[in-house]
């Protein structure tokens, strides 16, 4: 069965109009069954590794940092960015104990929210979203990175911008995207480090949602922002 279908009978079965834990999990499945474990709807370069490489190399998180890869998924960023730089270590934080099953148990795992990691204040060198952060209100996923966040850590977040139309079309996978300045508008004690809108021509998307990537994707585009606290 092709794996937008299976997605598709997943996302359409009941009423609910929110991805609930339950299914989460489904999906999740899903995509680990299609040797998918990088859960993000565009690629920068051909291949889970290369695409994370490309990331890593963006991030530029410091040297032996302690990061906290907030809305971690299945662990997969985490596990390749530590594969490239031996010297970090990671903290993994999801709401879902399903996906940090397939995560490296020989990380550090909290199965929570984002939003209440149980950390002391100051406690990380870095932090990074990797398309999760719209999965909350943005205003207080920054709040967060910011209490967790040593001063002149770094905070690096791959997600998308709307240039076009609502957030009406994401409803059934619970995420919200905003234009740029809303981002940075509620970046409150970050400093803007860079800001990149890197180049997708969506065909991953296509290949594994079919029609729906357009339909719910539409009027956005991948970006990246690196920010320092202050």
């Amino acid at each position: 069965m092709p794996l937008s279908t299976e997605l598709e009978k997943i996302t359409t079965s009941g009423k609910r109009k929110k991805i609930d834990l339950d299914q989460l999990s489904e999906i999740t499945d899903v995509f680990v069954r299609n040797n998918i474990r990088v859960l993000q709807i565009h690629r920068f370069a051909d291949g889970e590794f290369n695409h994370l490489k490309r990331l890593e190399r963006w991030a530029e998180l410091p040297l032996g940092a302690r990061v906290a890869d907030l809305g971690c998924g299945v662990g997969e960023v985490a596990r390749t960015f530590k594969y490239l730089r031996p010297d970090l270590s990671f903290c993994l934080v999801n709401i879902s104990e399903a996906q940090l099953l397939y995560a490296d148990p020989t990380m550090q795992q909290y199965p929570c929210s984002f939003l209440d990691v149980p950390e002391p204040d100051e406690s990380f060198d870095a932090v990074i979203f990797c398309f999760s952060i719209g999965h909350e209100d943005q205003d207080k996923a920054m709040a967060e990175a910011h209490r967790l966040l040593k001063t002149g850590g770094v905070l690096f977040i791959y997600d998308m911008v709307r240039k076009s139309g609502d957030n009406e079309t994401m409803r059934d996978v619970s995420y919200t995207v905003w234009p740029r300045s809303h981002m940075e508008s509620v970046a409150v004690g970050f400093d803007l480090d860079y800001y990149m809108e890197p180049s997708d021509d969506g065909s991953y998307g296509e290949e594994t949602l079919g029609d729906d990537y357009h339909k719910v994707f539409n009027g956005t585009v991948p970006a990246i922002w690196r920010f320092i606290r202050n």
